[in-house]
């Protein structure tokens, strides 16, 4: 990722499994499928506006929180589906629209988000600090990420 003022303007993430690259500069992003072609991500629907929403987290890091998250979602009426996959790939998947919201309220570390926060905040997804949902910072002092949701 490439930090300016505290904001990750650009990034490159690599999913190793499947040769998927998602990557932005200049204020665009893009999906590279592992056959080489290439999808600009612009956002999709905020969650809050969907019948049904696709939630990504980690199976082996969840919290109580994101538990609550979900079952707050399901008592407003919606259908959660709950996928799991790797740490900034989870960003991505909401960058590309795979995903609807990602909750994250357990320890994370600039280095584990910057490159995809800017694939998100190329796409028209916002990565903000929870609860106070300003968007998230870099550079800090203290490199711990606070909590946070990408949508």
């Amino acid at each position: 990722a490439l930090i300016e003022n505290g904001v990750p303007v650009a990034g490159v993430v690599q999913r190793p499994t499947t040769g998927e690259v998602f990557a932005a500069a200049d204020g665009q992003a893009f999906h590279q499928a592992p056959d080489g072609i290439e999808t600009p991500l612009v956002g999709g629907t905020h969650y809050s506006e969907k019948d049904h929403v696709v939630v990504v987290g980690s199976r082996s890091h969840n919290t109580p929180e994101v538990d609550a998250f979900v079952a707050d979602l399901q008592a407003r009426g919606k259908t959660v589906d709950f996928i799991s996959s790797g740490s900034s790939l989870k960003i991505c998947l909401v960058a590309s629209d795979q995903a609807d919201v990602y909750p994250r309220f357990g320890p994370t570390m600039e280095w584990d988000t910057a490159a995809a926060d800017a694939v998100a905040r190329a796409a028209g997804r916002r990565v903000l600090a929870w609860p106070d949902l300003n968007p998230l910072a870099y550079n800090k002092p203290n490199l711990l990420n606070p909590f946070f949701i990408v949508e």
